[in-house]
């Protein structure tokens, strides 16, 4: 059992302490902070000392250039430390924290490595703002060295049990070794159980895949007869570098390409999510990587047509979280592979568990926060629930709170990120909207959202908007509609933007995320906005949800999101008179362009995603909302009685989906929605309506497409006699 020991005195004793706890840090496996806080030249000073002691090629960020060492890089070249490994680091945090990069950088640093932090005088930022005012408090009251220009503030000795049960190489640790195991177990157990792996960063859970995938093609070759294609896929080919760098060192003897590493008769291949849902690949075994970042059709897609496959994300770190993909990810497991199998990934790789550079990291970026227990949120109703609407000043003084919305949103978004919490707690036109429910003395957050306040600009900044000329940061609700939607007014008026919504995992489906929203909306009202709105990548899902809080769509973005691979969609609803005016006219001018789009910019949308785009949900769009004619019923019965082909009904087919379709898509199977929808709305060629229908050929496509226009003509009958 090793321990840290702070000796008192001033910067030599210092170096007496670095030379007696740099050892210590390597035998524990530790990575070990040094907060050095006082004036910049002082800090300069250290800092030489510092690196002549040690010896080390070192990184150092900073966004200042006063500092008289060499490698001193800006803080905005944070990505190069991806997938580095290094001994010591130096941060610069004395003028600001860069919470994203903070969180980059400090993952790359080694067991037995030195963390440098550069803190201003006191730790006071002279900003002061809510988050440098929760970080002076943390860095306070931490148990770590902390040496000013004072001397070296003393500590409590930190203790580490050491862990004798090491794992079989190649694997890391023990948890490493069972997961490898469940991953090989996936291809020569049963069908349709996919396993779901989730980690912390730095947890070994990519290497994993590699490591399996190496042994599998091992055993493959020995057997001879035997070949496999394992296929591997993440939102880059960047991001399976870990997972191809394992496959070949383990398989020295293999003949390797940029996304191909083959042995005998087998073979690890990369391929892209889009294509490997798309087109027919063999495939032995199936290996996601990073799958929170990858939108969740395509997913499914993949869940569906691969019997074999494994599913792994990341939970904190730099990238965002995928907690909230495995809270999400597991309705549809249960529905389409009720068998899954889960695994998760605990002990660090990089530094053994009780690091105390991590704990630093985890409490200062919140990357541990945690929503409330299921046992409590269970309990609450929505009679039970108090609305709040707080900002960052009084989020600041109340960390429960602050860990428990933190907590929601990393568990609803995977793209929640450390700078969200800088946001959080500094935006003042930021509001948090939160719903909580008391048990005893406490109260548990159950829902919140992140509302920021937009537009209301001059009209000569308004038109610049329009014109495309001026791009304010921050203002995406005006900027979009006023520059891709062509609504000049919108920049002038004031908008509250939902940028995140994230209701508790254990009450989802009950109405608490719709019961929020209208709270929100009443109070926006009052505080005089025009409209409430956001924007999303367009799901089903997603667009029920905000259906049912009574938001129109208002515009669609003509390219998929690199980031969620779906549509971006901006729906609305007004608030005031004018607010009111705005959505009726841009949501009506929506409508009027969304079916020339679903031929041409939207022809590859998901069908049950355009149908849901196209539904007119209020009476005043209905009105707009074109019926069929007599002498159009006519022709559409006839193409059903085999009178008339296709080419003779494509207008009034065209109508027919444009109209009855979207309101009445419930009567009809998926695969009578997905023929009309492909064939007429997205005017898509026969052998791509089978192929995204599912459908054996063109023969069983006409005869569905028929069955489908025969059950809307019935619809419209009914209608008809009421």
């Amino acid at each position: 059992m090793d321990t840290y020991q702070t000796p008192s005195g001033s910067t030599s004793n210092t170096l007496q302490y670095l030379a007696q706890a740099l050892p210590v840090a390597a035998r524990n496996n530790h990575r070990l902070p040094l907060l050095l806080s006082g004036s910049q030249p002082w800090l300069s000073g250290v800092l030489e000392d510092i690196t002549t002691f040690t010896q080390q090629p070192y990184w150092f960020f900073s966004d200042r250039s006063e500092w008289g060492l060499t490698n001193v890089q800006p803080w905005k070249q944070a990505k190069k430390l991806l997938g580095q490994s290094i001994a010591l680091l130096i941060l610069d945090l004395t003028e600001v924290i860069p919470a994203d990069a903070l969180g980059i950088v400090s993952g790359a640093l080694q067991g037995g490595g030195l963390l440098v932090l550069l803190l201003p005088p006191k730790c006071q930022w002279p900003q002061a703002s809510p988050f440098h005012l929760r970080a002076s408090q943390l860095l306070e009251r931490c148990n770590l060295p902390h040496l000013t220009e004072a001397g070296l503030q003393p500590l409590t000795p930190q203790k580490l049990e050491q862990d004798n049960n090491l794992p079989q190489p190649p694997c890391a640790t023990q948890d490493q070794e069972r997961a490898v195991t469940a991953i090989k177990r996936v291809l020569t157990g049963h069908r349709r159980r996919p396993l779901v792996i989730t980690a912390d960063r730095g947890r070994g859970k990519s290497s994993a895949l590699g490591i399996a995938a190496a042994q599998l093609l091992t055993a493959a070759e020995q057997e001879q007869q035997r070949s496999l294609s394992i296929l591997i896929t993440a939102p880059s080919r960047k991001a399976a570098d870990t997972v191809f760098h394992h496959g070949e060192v383990l398989l020295p003897q293999s003949h390797k390409q940029k996304n191909v590493i083959s042995l005998g008769k087998s073979q690890i291949r990369f391929i892209a999510p889009d294509e490997l849902a798309s087109q027919e690949h063999k495939a032995s075994l199936v290996l996601v990587d990073e799958a929170a970042a990858l939108p969740a059709p395509l997913l499914e897609k993949l869940l569906r047509k691969y019997s074999r496959i494994v599913f792994a994300s990341t939970i904190h770190g730099y990238e965002g979280t995928g907690r909230g993909f495995a809270i999400r990810f597991k309705k549809t497991l249960n529905a389409i592979t009720p068998k899954w199998q889960q695994c998760e990934l605990k002990e660090p790789i990089r530094w053994n568990s009780g690091d105390p550079a991590e704990q630093l990291m985890e409490n200062l970026l919140l990357l541990n926060a945690d929503a409330a227990s299921d046992e409590v949120a269970a309990k609450a109703t929505l009679e039970s629930t108090s609305f709040h609407l707080i900002q960052g000043a009084e989020l600041r003084e109340n960390e429960i709170r602050l860990r428990e919305v933190f907590g929601l949103l990393v568990n609803a978004h995977y793209q929640t990120r450390p700078d969200d919490l800088v946001h959080m707690l500094d935006r003042e036109d930021l509001d948090t909207a939160v719903l909580t429910h008391k048990t005893g003395n406490d109260e548990s957050v159950i829902a919140a959202a992140l509302v920021s306040h937009e537009g209301e600009f001059n009209e000569e900044l308004s038109q610049q908007i329009w014109a495309g000329k001026r791009r304010p940061k921050g203002h995406l609700l005006p900027q979009t509609l006023a520059a891709q939607g062509g609504f000049r007014e919108a920049p002038q008026l004031k908008m509250a933007r939902v940028m995140r919504i994230a209701v508790h995992s254990a009450v989802q489906g009950t109405g608490f995320g719709q019961h929020l929203m209208q709270r929100v909306a009443d109070v926006m009202a009052e505080k005089g906005f025009d409209l409430i709105g956001t924007s999303f990548g367009a799901t089903s899902e997603l667009l029920s949800f905000w259906g049912k809080c009574t938001m129109q769509p208002l515009h669609i973005g003509s390219t998929r999101n690199s980031a969620s691979g779906c549509h971006s969609v901006i729906v609305g609803q007004g608030l005031s008179t004018t607010g009111q005016c705005c959505v009726e006219q841009w949501s009506l001018r929506y409508f009027q362009s969304l079916p020339f789009l679903a031929h041409t910019v939207l022809g590859s949308l998901e069908h049950g995603v355009l149908l849901h785009l196209m539904q007119r949900k209020t009476s005043q769009l209905l009105k707009f909302c074109p019926r069929l004619e007599e002498d159009e019923l006519e022709l559409l019965h006839e193409f059903c009685n085999g009178y008339r082909n296709l080419d003779a009904c494509l207008p009034e087919l065209h109508k027919l989906s444009c109209t009855i379709l979207p309101e009445h898509r419930t009567v009809l199977t998926d695969e009578e929605q997905a023929i009309l929808t492909c064939k007429i709305l997205q005017n898509q060629s026969w052998a791509d309506t089978v192929r995204h229908t599912g459908l054996t050929g063109k023969k069983e496509a006409e005869h569905t497409m028929l069955r489908s226009v025969q059950k809307l003509l019935k619809q419209v009958a009914i209608e008809s006699t009421h």
